[in-house]
């Protein structure tokens, strides 16, 4: 269970470093970033361990809340269109607008599946 903490640690290390310097965007440093939560997710999502992340939703830090909202939309979808609405409504520079963009993508997604 300590190596699972630890994952959330990084992932939400990850999430802070990209939070902190969301304008600055230093390309190689912002890109591992990223990829270590992409890697954590995955990692927890072909575990059954993604709902590891649920907690996350409610951490003070918009980017961690953000990014745990994204990687957990289809297990806890109200929950996490809860967060984007959050972010949106905060208009931060470029957070805000990804967020209203993958939620709208989310929200087109689900209506093909539909039909």
């Amino acid at each position: 269970m300590k190596d699972i903490e630890k994952l959330i640690n990084s992932y939400i290390e990850s999430a802070i470093y990209i939070n902190d310097n969301y304008m600055d965007r230093v390309v190689k440093t912002h890109n591992h970033h990223e990829k270590n939560m992409m890697k954590v997710a995955e990692y927890l999502k072909s575990n059954n361990l993604l709902e590891k992340l649920y907690p996350l939703l409610k951490h003070p830090i918009d980017n961690v809340r953000f990014s745990a909202a994204y990687d957990l939309l289809s297990l806890y979808e109200e929950d996490a269109k809860k967060v984007y609405y959050e972010i949106i409504e905060k208009n931060i520079p470029l957070m805000s607008s990804t967020a209203r963009i993958s939620l709208q993508q989310w929200e087109e997604k689900k209506n093909m599946e539909k039909e």
